[in-house]
Parts: structure tokens; sequence; C-alpha cells
């Protein structure tokens, strides 16, 4: 499960299937621990390459809605112009309980969901990385993504071992874009073998956690976390990263966060199980 968008509060989560015949996704309140699932329209679709998702609130209205873009290739017996693919969008306003159908759109680039699962929020617009064909080929190893940095609209760039910041100081402005730091990632989150008495381990390995300060153009070690981290998903709210715990057998799903002012980890409240899911809740708005 992928977090795809937040926004006062409200987050969406995207329940992810290979083969996209049983996506789901929910709009949860994690404090009140109350959510909806989304009903779903392309399952089943011929066709269908991509879909994200991505979660803003109405600056006229107030209305909080959900956008949902699916990428469908055009297949050879189809009579529409020839082209690689076409961008299909609904948009579903809480509340309604259904689907609106957006006007498709011929595209030549390439959505990816494994480049980003979350498109922030910033001035009444959601936002994501698109590729062209050969170079998503081509960036195989480079990763990018986009988050939200005092209201500032940012690009992380990581190739190698080499993590590149970029922020937009005038939004919309495409000259505004200025490279905020370059830092190198070798140090980041490394891993040791635990071995007492110098013979065997008496855990796989530990977790070791830094943090760069920007400006200070270094990394400081703030000692080890006592559990695994799972995913690169880390939302950002009310000062706090959060983290999907790695499952366990004999254990349910529990969540970690890490506290920007104590600089610490702590675990968190878990979402309900998966069983608890298959029963919606209405969300209050």
């Amino acid at each position: 499960m992928y977090q795809t968008g937040s926004v006062n509060g409200l987050i969406c989560l995207y329940l992810y299937s290979p083969n996209l015949k049983s996506d789901r996704a929910y709009i949860c309140n994690p404090v009140t621990r109350e959510y909806v699932i989304l009903p779903s329209k392309y399952h089943g679709r011929e066709g269908l390459l991509e879909v994200i998702y991505g979660l803003g609130v109405s600056s006229l209205t107030g209305e909080y809605k959900v956008v949902s873009a699916f990428q469908v290739e055009i297949l050879p017996n189809s009579n529409k112009p020839s082209q690689p693919s076409v961008l299909e969008a609904e948009v579903y306003t809480l509340g309604t309980g259904q689907w609106r159908s957006l006007v498709p759109i011929p595209i030549t680039y390439r959505l990816n969901r494994f480049q980003e699962f979350c498109g922030p929020f910033l001035n009444n617009h959601c936002h994501w990385i698109v590729s062209d064909n050969e170079i998503l080929k081509e960036n195989q190893f480079h990763g990018q993504s986009l988050a939200i940095l005092k209201r500032c609209l940012c690009k992380l760039d990581t190739y190698h071992s080499e993590l590149t910041i970029w922020v937009m100081k005038e939004y919309g402005i495409n000259n505004s874009w200025h490279k905020e730091v370059v830092s190198s990632l070798v140090r980041t989150f490394p891993r040791r073998k635990v071995l007492p008495n110098g013979d065997r381990p008496s855990r796989p390995s530990v977790l070791e956690a830094e943090v760069y300060t920007l400006g200070t153009g270094h990394w400081r070690s703030i000692g080890s976390v006592p559990y695994w981290l799972n995913g690169s998903e880390s939302p950002f709210l009310n000062n706090h990263c959060h983290w999907i715990l790695p499952d366990k057998e004999d254990a349910p799903k529990k969540l970690s966060t890490f506290d920007f002012d104590k600089e610490a980890f702590q675990l968190f409240p878990s979402p309900p199980s998966e069983s608890e899911f298959d029963r919606p809740q209405r969300l209050p708005m």
C-alpha cells in the first residue's frame, strides 16, 4: 500500500496489484481512523498501462477531490488516431459517491507510478513527473520525486550515490528553479552486523540513522533504529515522517515515525487490519 497524496490531514492510499485487476484506493483520516473505499471503474480494461491518483481540495468550493489518471494503449484495431497512448482521467468529489469522466488527452509521454506514487498538492494543483518512453528506458537508475518544502515545489534527483534538490522559488515560473543542495548518499542509513563475542549475530543487522540539515554540507549520526523500515514512501505530517514496518507473521502491521524536533524514532498507531478495511465506513466531511 502506498501513500499517493495528502491535504489538510486527509491521506489518499493506493493498494497496488501487479496486474491492475484488484487495485484499490482509500481516503483516510488518521486522527479519527475513518476512511472510505473509492469505487473503481477501470478494472479489466484492455490496454491499460498505468494508473495514478492525486488528492486535493478546490480553492473555489472547498470540496475535496481525488483525480485518477490512467494511461490506455491505443490498440491496432482501434479507430482512434495513431498514437502511443491516450490519457484518460476521472474526478471523484468526496460525498458524491461516483466518478466523473474528463476529456481524454492524447499524449506522447509515459506515466510511471514506479517512479513516483505520490502527487504532491500545492496551489490548487497536483504534480507528477512524466517521461519520454526512450528517456524512461535510459534512466532506470535515475530516481526522481517531487515534494513540498516551505510551500515551494521541490524536485529530488538521485543518480548513483548523489542527491540533488531543486526548488521552484516562484510557482509556475520555469526559470525560477534553483539548485539548493548536492549531497552524497553513500553514508545514508549504513547497515552493520551485530556480533556478540565476535562470532554469531544476535540479530541480522542494525539500521543506523543520520540527519542532513540543509546548509551544513554534511551528515550527522543520531544512533541506531531498533527496527527495520519498509518502503521508500515517507509522508511528512505534523513535523513527522512516517514509515510502514515490515510484516511479521506473528505481529500486526505497525508504523514508525521520525520526530524532526527531537530527532528520534518512535512507534505510531497502525491503521486497521485488512479485514477491517473490507468494511467501509463513512468519512465525515
